[in-house]
């Protein structure tokens, strides 16, 4: 039996009441290494998230207007090496999903008679097939590919702070793409966004990010980790700011949606702290305008044209107006891979591009292959959730690998031996002792202790 196989029996997700703090066995004082068999795949992981910021403005054209991320071949290095190295395995089950969701989207175009993008449905074969691929770690290494990307974080935190230094001292906003080969910039994203209409000054996007939009979701995602794992106050507090600093409501609404699944994980000295941190915050705030510029954006949901409407309702009027036409093989086979209207600030949410151009039966195929993926990973529900709904509801991410990487690296891409996923579930919950060792009981398991953080 693989270790794949291992990590699917009936045990490891077990019935009942998590353990209480009380319960658990007592950690270990002295700290474990991380195995010499899982450094491998901590280092080329972090390599991998590092990557995954430094070139997501980065494609290779390929002819024409067709162009492919270079995120793609930098995660099928990683992954490549890592299978060739043994660190890695295909999961049966995983793999049988991901054919049965890759034929039925070739059916659905070969069936009816008309036209389609190849260049776009060979996108989606090639986007989604590293998701078949896992890593069996201990949950310490998992650990510590967490740390590695709070690093990652913070560097993007500090350089949100170094755009706006510029701005204010006179300068022009340094971004990459001023200096990026034209024909090797990827496509259909703003790159420099005012703070408002007119405004002189520009959203920070961290130099090689995206969008202001992506930046805030990193800079959200650190935070999440940081409040319900970690508990470090200094990098709360640079996340926190760093935030506010990027004028974005994407990744304000990530941490909003995923607040209720930290309410248990807040000690009361880290909420003390936290309450006395927020005056500040909010003095910074209003000292630089950041509620003036929000409360002009209050409203864009209700009118055409503007961000919050190309984001939010748009995708869903379109699903909705192919399901008033009533035509159905439309609504079963779709209108075409690539037929979606390219709208200027409309962004086409996952759902939407697969039903509109794939029909309702790849829509089912394409969501339960992702729900599994995701679902079945021992990780922190925290480190799910966050990802989910960045892919699911913040970013037009069918086709943008980086999102999909950003799943497939932080959330599923693991496997813990069978004694570490029986006890995710309860590892994961009840109070804190100390904010230091809050990691300690988050990723510990049976027997094993890990390293404490410096605090």
């Amino acid at each position: 039996m693989s270790v794949a196989d291992g990590a699917n029996l009936p045990e490891a997700r077990p019935l009942g009441p998590p353990p209480t703090f009380r319960s658990r066995a007592p950690r270990a004082t002295a700290a474990v290494p991380i195995a010499s068999a899982d450094a491998l795949v901590v280092r080329l992981v972090t390599v991998d998230l590092i990557l995954l910021v430094l070139l997501q403005k980065f494609a290779v054209p390929l002819g024409g207007e067709a162009q492919i991320s270079v995120l793609v071949l930098t995660h099928y290095s990683v992954m490549g090496v890592l299978l060739f190295a043994r660190r890695a395995v295909i999961d049966p089950l995983r793999l049988i999903f991901y054919a049965a969701f890759m034929l039925l989207a070739l059916l659905s175009q070969l069936l009816p008679d008309r036209s389609f993008s190849v260049p776009s449905l060979v996108l989606l074969v090639v986007t989604y097939a590293p998701l078949v691929a896992m890593l069996p770690i201990a949950r310490v290494s998992y650990r510590r590919i967490l740390l590695n990307f709070q690093w990652i974080v913070a560097g993007i935190a500090l350089l949100v702070f170094f755009q706006h230094a510029c701005q204010l001292a006179g300068l022009e906003m340094p971004t990459l793409e001023h200096i990026q080969p034209e024909a090797t910039i990827y496509r259909e994203y703003v790159y420099i966004q005012p703070l408002y209409w007119n405004a002189p000054f520009s959203k920070p996007n961290a130099f090689f990010l995206l969008e202001a939009s992506h930046t805030s979701q990193m800079i959200a995602m650190g935070l999440l980790l940081e409040l319900a794992l970690f508990h470090r106050l200094r990098f709360i507090l640079l996340f926190g700011g760093a935030l506010i600093a990027t004028f974005a409501g994407t990744g304000l609404l990530l941490v909003l949606l995923s607040a209720p699944f930290l309410m248990a994980r807040l000690r009361p000295a880290l909420i003390a702290a936290l309450i006395l941190a927020i005056p500040i915050l909010l003095g910074l705030a209003a000292v630089t305008g950041w509620f003036e510029i929000v409360g002009k954006r209050m409203d864009e949901a209700e009118h055409q044209g503007t961000s919050a409407y190309g984001r939010f309702v748009a995708p869903i009027e379109v699903v909705c107006d192919m399901l008033e036409e009533g035509d159905p093989a439309k609504i079963l086979f779709g209108l075409g891979a690539g037929s979606m209207e390219k709208r200027t600030g409309v962004l086409w949410l996952a759902f939407s591009k697969v039903f509109v151009e794939y029909g309702f039966i790849v829509f089912l195929a394409w969501l339960g292959f992702f729900s599994y993926v995701m679902f079945r990973s021992p990780v922190p529900w925290i480190v799910i959730w966050m990802t989910l709904i960045q892919y699911h509801l913040l970013n037009g991410s069918l086709l943008v690998p980086l999102h999909v990487i950003l799943c497939h690296l932080l959330a599923a891409a693991y496997r813990f031996p069978p004694s570490e996923a029986a006890a995710a579930v309860g590892r994961f919950r009840g109070p804190r002792k100390s904010a230091c060792n809050a990691p300690a009981t988050v990723f510990a398991y049976r027997g094993i202790g890990v390293q404490r953080l410096n605090c």
